[in-house]
């Protein structure tokens, strides 16, 4: 693979992260995690070879691809956090409450 279409590769990779941000952000979390799946093999197929973007031209544009990609990363952790943090409120309140109908009796 030659360094153009590596990047092109980067760039999808990009361009999905920005789609699994968008789903964050919409709680689409089952669209979160195919879009992850999607990246993942985007990627995957990136690091199985040795692609010289120095020689090409092009290593700028690839780091700048991958620094967004990190900052958008951030981004989705953020969401992710607080709805994790949401939804164990959300259980123990549940844990809570079934607790109490085991006590004392449903109300």
């Amino acid at each position: 693979m030659d360094a153009r279409a590596a990047l092109n590769q980067y760039l999808r990779a990009q361009e999905t992260t920005r789609a699994m941000l968008e789903a964050a952000r919409n709680g689409d979390w089952e669209g979160l995690v195919n879009l992850e799946i999607e990246r993942r093999a985007t990627l995957d197929s990136l690091f199985e070879i040795a692609v010289n973007f120095r020689d090409a031209g092009l290593q700028e544009e690839k780091d700048a691809c991958i620094r967004d990609m990190l900052k958008l990363d951030d981004q989705i952790r953020a969401l992710t956090e607080a709805w994790m943090a949401e939804m164990r409120e959300t259980l123990a309140s549940v844990q809570s409450q079934r607790k109490l109908t085991q006590a004392y009796g449903a109300a």
